[in-house]
């Protein structure tokens, strides 16, 4: 799989396992030296916030994820 179908693929993934109360407003997905990279826009009251809900995301989504060959590390 190239790198631009997995950014599609664990971006559609991500979109589709996204609740309303995650507040997620973009998703971008970039090639990094290791893999690929997720970063997601979120609406929060505090940064805190903003990481247990992407946090809450990438556990939903990791076993989605790993279905299709990548590994979904939650953030620290």
């Amino acid at each position: 799989m190239t790198t631009v179908q997995g950014s599609h693929l664990i971006q559609d993934l991500l979109w589709a396992h996204a609740a309303p109360a995650d507040g997620v407003q973009h998703i971008v997905i970039r090639p990094v030296p290791h893999g690929l990279e997720a970063i997601l826009f979120v609406t929060a009251a505090s940064d805190e916030a903003a990481l247990a809900r992407t946090r809450e995301l990438m556990l939903r989504a990791r076993e989605p994820i790993a279905a299709h060959g990548y590994t979904a590390s939650p953030p620290a």
